[in-house]
């Protein structure tokens, strides 16, 4: 008894001593986060005026770079402030109010330096210019197949089924709505302007190929037969071959990407360049191809057995008549759809 008492005396003054490394550990992080070094200093310094020489010469790619790493270095509202002003010459008007929010929030410390109040207030004016200049989109679907999930995307990147109907911000410029719901599919390309509202309707067409097979006292010539078989066959290859490279040209940059971003989570600066955005860009697009070049394969092989099966039956009821149409096959491809026209 004696010993279990001594033990239980013990525990609680153990936890206290590590409790209070933890907290001294903690705070000693914090502190080293909130005092750069002098080399970090002097580092975020350069940068500024290296953006800012890159912005003068109408350099604003890289002087967005410079001025996002001053701003990772020292995050304070002066350098962030310079990050949100280069998204907006960018023409960026949602990553730059984005980035002047963020300045109006960060806390503020006693007795802040003049620069920094003035960046602050600098930072709130823009954010609020620019929340009344920032366009938007009313996408609604129509032929929509029952009880089918539709997605769409913007550019590439996917809408949340609730905001859909819902204005959509977006920055100005040229934007690409596609949509998918079941077998159906559609794409409408849009031009936005600034402080426009656009109402944008999406029409969906169905995917599936139809194969009309001729009636039944009429049989295609086995030499007609075989050129369409040679045609189906043969862009079936086609898009299997398109779908299997763009495919991996989709694997690759994607993978590319997790590289850039460990454990899933992206820097910042990483993040809003505009390397990644357009390998994200270039990934999502390359997917989208890859499967429109299988459906498309797909397609292509099933019309070429059925065309096969079909050219074997030799009808002796074709002769004295006229001979069929000539029958014709040709595929198309859009922005995410597929298939084929043709005559029997």
């Amino acid at each position: 008894m004696g010993s279990d008492a001594h033990v239980k005396r013990r525990i609680p003054r153990r936890l206290r001593t590590l409790g209070i490394v933890v907290m001294l550990s903690i705070s000693s992080v914090a502190h080293a986060q909130q005092q750069p070094s002098a080399a970090d200093k002097e580092t975020a310094r350069s940068l500024m005026t290296q953006g800012e020489a890159q912005r003068g010469r109408n350099e604003l790619k890289l002087a967005l770079q410079s001025f996002q790493a001053a701003d990772e270095i020292m995050k304070v509202p002066s350098t962030g402030l310079e990050v949100a002003r280069t998204h907006l010459a960018l023409g960026n008007l949602l990553e730059a109010r984005e980035a002047a929010l963020g300045v109006t929030r960060l806390p503020s410390a006693p007795n802040e330096p003049p620069p920094f109040i003035e960046a602050r207030t600098k930072a709130q004016a823009l954010s609020d210019d620019l929340e009344q200049r920032i366009p938007s989109l009313q996408i609604t679907l129509k032929n929509v197949p029952e009880g089918s999930l539709p997605t769409v995307t913007v550019d590439g990147a996917a809408i949340p089924a609730a905001a859909l109907g819902l204005p959509r911000k977006l920055n100005p410029g040229h934007h690409v709505i596609a949509a998918n719901a079941g077998a159906s599919a559609g794409h409408v390309d849009v031009e936005v302007h600034e402080r426009e509202s656009k109402p944008v309707l999406v029409e969906l067409a169905a995917l599936a190929v139809a194969v009309v097979a001729p009636p039944p006292s009429v049989e295609p010539s086995p030499q007609k037969s075989h050129t369409l078989t040679y045609v189906a066959f043969g862009v079936g290859a086609a898009g299997l071959v398109v779908g299997s490279i763009t495919g991996l040209l989709s694997i690759s940059k994607t993978s590319g990407l997790k590289d850039q971003c460990p454990n899933s989570k992206c820097p910042a600066a990483t993040y809003d360049s505009q390397a990644f955005q357009d390998d994200k860009s270039s990934a999502q697009s390359t997917g989208t191809i890859s499967t429109v070049g299988f459906i498309m394969g797909g397609a292509g092989v099933a019309v070429g057995v059925t065309s096969l099966f079909l050219g074997g039956k030799a009808s002796s009821s074709t002769s004295g008549k006229a001979p069929p149409t000539p029958m014709t096959l040709s595929p198309w491809i859009s922005a995410g759809s597929a298939g084929f026209r043709g005559t029997y």
